[in-house]
């Protein structure tokens, strides 16, 4: 009976000492795999970073380009107003033409 109980200690420390080890190894690659993390997402946040300056930049130059766009559409509308107007004046003399010709005799 002596023998058993010394086997059972035996076999359990030989099982904690086990776990120990496969818990150590688990975690050294869990803290390898971590530091591999944070070296990648450095690179990845920095390129991240980047990107983000490069489109604020393209935003404000794109909300500058858009006041000069509304200004150009205002002034497209002015111009094709003056012009409806020139055309309506021209089909009323036109139209004034018209009428002389056919008042006015023929030689």
């Amino acid at each position: 009976m002596h023998h058993l109980v010394a086997l059972s200690f035996l076999l359990f420390g030989a099982a904690g000492v086990s776990g120990l080890v496969v818990a150590s190894v688990r975690g050294l690659a869990a803290w390898r795999a971590l530091k591999s993390f944070r070296r990648n997402a450095a690179d990845g946040l920095l390129a991240t970073a980047t990107r983000i300056e490069q489109l604020e930049a393209r935003t404000a130059a794109s909300s500058g380009r858009t006041a000069r766009l509304a200004e150009a559409q205002a002034q497209l509308q002015r111009s094709l107003a003056e012009a409806a107007v020139i055309t309506e004046a021209s089909h009323e003399v036109w139209a004034l033409v018209e009428h002389v010709r056919l008042l006015a005799p023929r030689n």
